[in-house]
């Protein structure tokens, strides 16, 4: 050791660890604390490959790492971070080597240290195994992900590869039995997703794709789903039967398939179990250790985490029937299981989507939603879905979008492929602070991740009609959302909205006409905002003056669109002192644009929050 002494040699191992580069990096970490402590300890006889696949990596006794080589590949990962480590840290006083050929590190004085030329690794090439678990895909995964995985190399410009994850299919003499068929896949799209380098088609769109595996193409052409995982469950009794098998969508061909009935009737073991068997298999791609890829928390019971599932499936109706509903199926999954965290994120996020929309006072909507997210991150720390939570009711209903940043980021950073985290953090910070340009890359991803979600597409749209000249976009992405949900009335005007912006004025008011329609107002006529976009101007300031029903913030929205500036301003105070919560997006709102360069606009700004200086 150079006469180094183990207290510096492990002070100088903290330091590295505690670097960005190896803070974030999987099992490189476990991996080099290893090696030093053995070495320091002079347990060299460990530092093998096969003891450090079982003793590290958690490979199974009697592995054989030349078809299995994560020790390999890590090894060459560590020596890359390692040289980045010091070339970001020249005066780091001792150094910390892993020579080529060997396990064993070597320690030295930053002066005695050799200068090196430093040889380009040659990038790993994927070669994957089937993960040695106990329980399903034990050899076969392997050579599927590996196919998925050159398919995806074949996609064009690059893109990661997707797989779709089809609802498995009940084949149980039980319709209820469908639950737990529905929350295999959920679980397995949770654990997938979670990946960098995987795209996963999210649970919302594949839904929709229930029983459609043999439509090959559409999955291909609507999806850009390079493969297709499609399975089926058989419960009788006290005996579970399950199949899955990948498919190419290209070439038709099943990359792999395999039939499991496991020992054990634990709903919950045997979703983790297959969701860590794929996950096992795409180890060599990832970021993260799929040992501590946490599997989302289990309910106590599985009335409790059925009663989660209905309310999933209540929320998705895009109604505030459904909302009240999936609230209702919610508290009864928390009465079911007071620690389950998913019941807790979900039921924060319906209730501040209620305030949000006048069902519920925003103010006591906004207190109840930060409470049941808070508990609901102190259950489970890791989960995305809180996280996100927390951050909308934070961001809606206490306008404090430096902290909806904070949690919106973690959640994505908690799951990567999350279409909803994506949302979210648009929603939440992106929007009110009008940053268009990231909002748009943000929507472009979750779109493409979540092709046929609903919010994602109308969240995508409004987004896009906020920048003169993206119409056509917008009024792409509401077509889209509205093969989903045909009669959603937000959806409906704001696609008028947009197409008013296009100047198509006729398309524009078939548009307003269909939102009236849809809530069967039969004797509907242009509104104010309407009158506003369609250049009425006299009809529209006659309207806002003579519907004092309004909110104000509507009123405030003709009175800009026309161009009457001091009328739209003091109906913006008036929202304000009615804490209306959608005065967290008048800094985007393309409809208050006018107002923009005036005092009185800027000060009420400060006031909501979105301003840099109230940050």
């Amino acid at each position: 050791m150079n006469n180094l002494d183990a207290a510096a040699i492990r002070a100088q191992l903290d330091r590295i660890l505690a670097s960005p580069g190896f803070r974030d990096a999987g099992r490189i970490g476990p991996l080099l604390a290893y090696l030093v402590d053995k070495t320091l300890a002079g347990d060299t006889a460990s530092l093998k490959e096969s003891v450090l696949g079982v003793e590290v990596f958690q490979r199974p006794a009697g592995y054989d790492p030349r078809t299995d080589p994560i020790v390999r590949v890590d090894a060459r990962r560590l020596r890359s971070r390692l040289e980045e480590f010091y070339k970001a840290n020249p005066a780091e006083p001792i150094v910390i080597d892993l020579p080529k050929g060997g396990y064993q590190p070597m320690f030295q004085q930053r002066s005695e240290a050799p200068q090196r030329t430093a040889v380009p690794e040659p990038k790993a090439r994927l070669r994957i195994s089937g993960p040695a678990l106990v329980f399903i895909f034990l050899t076969i995964a392997s050579f599927g992900i590996m196919g998925l995985m050159y398919l995806g190399q074949r996609a064009k410009k690059a893109e990661k590869p997707a797989i779709a994850v089809l609802p498995f299919r009940n084949l149980s003499s039980d319709a209820d039995n469908q639950y737990f068929s529905d929350g295999l896949t959920i679980e397995l799209i949770d654990a997938l997703s979670r990946i960098e380098n995987l795209r996963v088609i999210s649970w919302n769109t594949a839904n929709l794709y229930r029983s459609k595996a043999g439509n090959l193409a559409e999955l291909r052409t609507e999806l850009n789903a390079a493969a297709v995982l499609d399975g089926s469950v058989r419960k009788q009794g006290n005996r579970i039967r399950v199949t899955a098998q990948l498919v190419d969508t290209a070439r038709g061909n099943t990359m792999w398939s395999q039939t499991w009935e496991p020992e054990s009737t634990d709903v919950f073991k045997i979703q983790e179990a297959l969701a860590k068997s794929i996950v096992y298999a795409l180890r060599v791609q990832m970021s993260a250790d799929p040992s501590q890829l946490l599997i989302p928390q289990r309910a106590a019971n599985l009335d409790a985490y059925n009663d989660y599932l209905r309310a999933r499936y209540h929320r998705n109706s895009m109604s505030f029937d459904g909302l009240l509903k999936s609230s209702e199926y919610a508290r009864k999954a928390i009465e079911g299981d007071p620690t389950y965290a998913p019941a807790y994120a979900l039921l924060a996020w319906n209730t501040t989507m209620l305030g949000y929309y006048g069902r519920l006072p925003m103010r006591e909507a906004a207190a109840e939603s930060r409470k049941l997210a808070q508990k609901a991150i102190q259950m489970d720390p890791r989960s995305a879905e809180a996280h996100a939570a927390l951050g909308t009711a934070l961001a809606i209903g206490e306008w404090k979008f430096a902290e909806a940043r904070q949690y919106t980021l973690r959640a994505i950073d908690l799951n990567p492929g999350s279409s909803e985290a994506r949302v979210a953090y648009v929603l939440a910070y992106l929007l009110p602070m009008a940053r268009l340009e990231e909002a748009e890359m943000e929507m472009d991803r979750a779109t493409k991740d979540d092709p046929l979600s609903f919010w994602s597409n109308f969240l995508a749209g409004y987004v896009a009609q906020q920048t003169p000249g993206h119409e056509a976009k917008a009024v792409a992405y509401y077509d889209k959302a509205i093969e989903v949900y045909p009669s959603f009335n937000d959806l409906l005007w704001d696609r008028g909205m947009a197409l008013a912006y296009a100047g198509r004025k006729q398309e524009a008011l078939a548009a307003f006409r269909a939102c009236g329609d849809a809530k069967n107002e039969k004797d509907w006529s242009p509104g104010p905002v309407e009158y506003a976009l369609l250049g009425e101007k006299e009809k529209a300031i006659a309207a806002a003056k003579k519907q004092t029903w309004l909110r104000p913030i509507e009123r405030a929205r003709a009175y800009a669109v026309v161009g009457e500036t001091q009328l739209a301003l003091s109906e913006l105070d008036a929202a304000l002192a009615a804490s209306e919560p959608q005065l967290m997006f008048i800094k985007v709102d393309r409809r208050l644009t006018s107002l923009r360069q005036d005092p009185r606009f800027q000060a009420l700004l400060q006031k909501i929050g979105l301003t840099a200086t109230s940050q």
